[in-house]
């Protein structure tokens, strides 16, 4: 992630090296805190102190590089950290799917086994004793079939580990982590045991006589929506509205698992078009907008005619200048971007206010601006070598 390499040699070799390149001295620190946090405000204060206070002739010779714990945390979890909150977006939804499904399991278990449970209960069987006994059903699945994703988990794991080495550069081999597991599967369980249990419950209100019935009662108070008699439209539409309005709960049920599974395919495909088909937004995001191709002109006084004579040519779609250069903002030492026209970038990346328009503005980073305690309106001191300008 960086170009700053360490190299450990002998006491006569370090003495010939110092000598033949004694223009390139740098002095390497290193600082633990008991807060990590405060690895980025300590470089702060650091360099205020001994590299931009005024009068201080080693500030224009000297140059500072630094690197603190949440930077590189950052660098290195992006990535991991998005793939980890996918994966586990789309198993919660195929968790809620599946708890719907098992309602659904339950409840049609319950009118088929509607004579065996009026037995039970003119038997002297209690309604918690019916009840758990479907609950210890499902959960019993449940467990199996967690021990199986365990499982499958495991085996996926090195392929998982492969794609994150090649882009942390970190070799990552993944054990068995019995807490995680222990813990996933205890809320898969607790889920469907809840759900079964909700499910069951109207075993409470089911009177042994009508139970041997197969769930017939002898008159039926519900008001008829669509009476057929009187309703317009063929017979197959009027008995399918009329099945839709007499189980509202599961057609609502059903709608709700349609439009998980929707929700699952479309995410599904969007996340691997802008990954695996058409990266750029995704790329700008991590790294920044990054052009096509980048020219160092050893001039600066080239760039109006090389960008003239880039757009001449039908390949190119866009061509502008920009600088990076090194400023001092309320004296933090800061990299800034400066460019003639911000629409010309092909993103935004800002996630509130705009870019600039004006010779008097700047548009800051948002660990800058929480370090400075900014917001948006507020001014800003910029330095560049010795003239210092307010944006």
């Amino acid at each position: 992630m960086n170009t700053l390499y360490r190299f450990y040699v002998s006491d006569n070799t370090y003495e010939r090296i110092s000598g033949e390149f004694a223009d390139y001295q740098c002095r390497l620190q290193s600082v633990r805190f008991e807060d990590s946090g405060l690895g980025m405000q300590a470089q702060l204060d650091y360099s205020k102190e001994f590299f931009y206070s005024e009068g201080s002739d080693e500030a224009s010779a000297a140059y500072i590089y630094s690197l603190n714990y949440y930077d590189v945390k950052t660098a290195r979890t992006f990535i991991p950290m998005v793939m980890a909150l996918i994966v586990t977006v789309f198993a919660f939804i195929i968790l809620v799917v599946s708890l719907i499904v098992i309602r659904f399991g339950i409840i049609n278990s319950i009118e088929e086994s509607m004579t065996n449970i009026g037995i039970l209960k003119a038997a002297g069987y209690k309604n918690n004793q019916i009840i758990l006994s479907i609950v210890f059903q499902f959960g019993s699945i449940s467990v199996i079939g967690g021990i199986l994703g365990i499982a499958a988990a495991q085996l996926l794991l090195p392929l998982l580990a492969k794609i994150l080495e090649s882009q942390s550069a970190l070799i990552w081999n993944p054990g068995f982590d019995f807490f995680m597991a222990a813990a996933s599967l205890c809320f898969v369980l607790l889920s469907v045991l809840l759900v079964s249990f909700i499910a069951a419950r109207r075993i409470y209100k089911l009177h042994p006589l009508i139970a041997l019935r197969g769930g017939l009662e002898t008159h039926s108070f519900k008001k008829n929506r669509i009476p057929l008699e009187k309703s317009h439209g063929t017979l197959s539409f009027l008995l399918a509205m009329k099945q839709l309005v007499q189980n509202k709960k599961q057609a609502f049920m059903i709608v709700v698992i349609i439009a998980f599974v929707s929700f699952t395919s479309v995410a599904g495909i969007s996340i691997y078009y802008n990954v695996g088909v058409k990266p750029d937004v995704l790329a700008s995001i991590i790294s920044g907008e990054k052009p096509d191709v980048g020219l160092v002109l050893k001039n600066r006084s080239d760039t109006e005619d090389v960008i003239k004579r880039l757009l001449e040519r039908k390949e190119v779609r866009k061509a502008f200048g920009y600088q990076d250069v090194t400023l001092r903002t309320d004296e933090v030492d800061t990299l800034a971007n400066i460019t003639k026209d911000f629409s010309q970038l092909e993103g935004n990346m800002l996630y509130d206010g705009r870019y600039p328009k004006h010779s008097n503005e700047v548009t800051l980073g948002v660990n800058l601006a929480d370090v400075l305690g900014k917001k948006i309106g507020d001014t800003v001191a910029v330095t560049q070598g010795s003239q210092t300008k307010e944006f």
